[in-house]
């Protein structure tokens, strides 16, 4: 007989203990499905409005942490994963974009830069012990043309979700200093 399964972690995998993603991000739910995880998804919903005087890394981690938080209390047995990420351009945070008008401001914000994407994820365990990190993706868009900017993020997805498949790479990247499991919050256990 072996012997018991000693970590959350460890459990999870068995499934003798359920794993929740505070997330309704396609991205991350392809992820998680793809390392071999199928979990419960669900959103915490929460604002996340800058409560003012945070930087851009600790915002990231404030919002993942508050999200953590929000769906452990519902779920205080499980294993729950929470994330948050963030672009800075320059001193600017770009939000998600509500629709395709604003998908397009910002990828002409973008266009040509070099901007950072900032991942926070959030684990927090059945028995109230949590592990956060923030990740930092530097991410170099070459000049997109008037017509690739016209045509958008994309007609196949929705505004806020414009993430290619796992086994592509990015087509507006010139250069990306990061692995694209950093990029969407699935790099917990480095």
């Amino acid at each position: 007989m072996s012997a018991p399964l000693a970590t959350p972690a460890a459990r999870v995998v068995s499934g003798a203990c359920r794993f929740v993603l505070a997330s309704r991000s396609p991205r991350r739910i392809e992820l998680l499905r793809h390392a071999g995880f199928d979990p419960l998804i669900d959103p915490a919903d929460v604002d996340e409005t800058d409560p003012g005087g945070l930087h851009p890394p600790q915002l990231a981690e404030y919002l993942a942490d508050l999200k953590a938080s929000v769906v452990s209390a519902r779920h205080p047995a499980a294993v729950v994963l929470a994330a948050d990420t963030l672009v800075v351009c320059g001193n600017a945070i770009l939000g998600k974009p509500d629709d395709a008008d604003q998908a397009r401001s910002m990828l002409l914000r973008l266009s040509g830069t070099t901007h950072e994407v900032l991942t926070a994820v959030t684990v927090v365990r059945g028995d109230g012990s949590r592990e956060a990190r923030v990740v930092r993706s530097v991410c170099r868009m070459k000049p997109l043309s008037d017509d690739e900017i016209a045509r958008g993020p994309g007609r196949d997805l929705p505004a806020r979700k414009k993430h290619p498949p796992l086994h592509r790479k990015p087509v507006r990247t010139d250069r990306l200093e990061t692995r694209v499991g950093d990029q969407v919050g699935s790099r917990v256990g480095r």
